[in-house]
């Protein structure tokens, strides 16, 4: 996808967010994070104006897995925010595009040491999904098994992909998407932020965005606990962003609420 490069091209729509985290009905602590950074109004005319969505789920147990989602979000607020203070700003999409996917490798550096030099975050690791929008595209950039939606007139479509073992087998046929749900280890990841394993690689993807296009970013205590076509559903009623996620967590909890539960919901006008 060809990428424009001015610095004066706005923001082409007007975003509305909401975010929301919950314990869920069974967990004795919340291992989830998301972050929401708007630069849109930036008023520096040598920065691209953009915006930031994140979530991740953390991994480890103990204290650990909330000590690795909370690095990521912070990590990855923290890495823009230093980005921006520099005075050349940020010029283009394509840096933007570089930059989120350098801090995702840096942020896996950082958590990496740590579980490196102390025993007690020896085993943790996050997931981490996110969207930059600028102009009138939006960046993805995500490693795990939290998820990003779009919701368009076409329906719901899962832009990212779950890095875990089912998953792939579901890719080369061996697993149809209905086994894989039930599959005893449809949570065994193939990667993530920060484990003893340096990260490999970040997917990422460029999209085009339209007026009304309604996305949401979420860990698995939410889409696993709620069907595709309810999700949209939810997504559909017609509510604000921060009205939908509480609805979309009420609804994960009503259906068991086994796991943490996150969401942030981007709707655009």
């Amino acid at each position: 996808m060809k990428m424009s490069d001015p610095a004066s091209t706005p923001l082409s729509f007007r975003f509305r967010y909401g975010g929301l985290s919950d314990i869920g009905r069974r967990r004795k602590r919340n291992e989830d994070g998301f972050l929401v950074v708007d630069r849109a109004g930036t008023k520096d005319k040598s920065e691209l104006p953009w915006s930031l969505c994140a979530v991740a789920d953390g991994i480890g147990g103990h204290t650990a897995g909330d000590v690795a989602s909370s690095m990521a979000c912070d990590g990855l607020k923290g890495f823009f925010e230093k980005l921006t203070e520099k005075k050349t700003g940020v010029r283009s999409l394509d840096a933007l595009r570089h930059s989120l996917v350098e801090a995702f490798f840096a942020i896996d550096r950082r958590i990496g040491r740590l579980a490196s030099t102390e025993e007690a975050y020896a085993h943790m690791g996050t997931t981490l999904s996110s969207m930059l929008f600028a102009g009138d595209q939006a960046i993805i950039a995500h490693v795990g098994d939290s998820r990003i939606y779009r919701l368009r007139e076409n329906g719901l479509n899962q832009l990212t992909t779950d890095h875990t073992f089912v998953q792939d087998l579901i890719s080369y046929g061996e697993l149809t998407p209905e086994q894989a749900a039930v599959h005893p280890f449809k949570h065994m990841l193939t990667a993530a932020i920060g484990t003893q394993e340096p990260l490999e690689e970040v997917f990422y993807d460029m999209i085009a965005l339209e007026a009304e296009d309604r996305f949401l970013l979420c860990t698995d205590g939410l889409h696993d606990m709620l069907e595709h076509e309810r999700i949209a559903e939810i997504l559909d009623l017609g509510k604000g962003p921060q009205e939908t996620v509480s609805i979309l967590v009420d609804a994960a909890n009503a259906c068991g609420g086994k796991d943490n539960v996150t969401a942030v919901a981007v709707f655009l006008e």
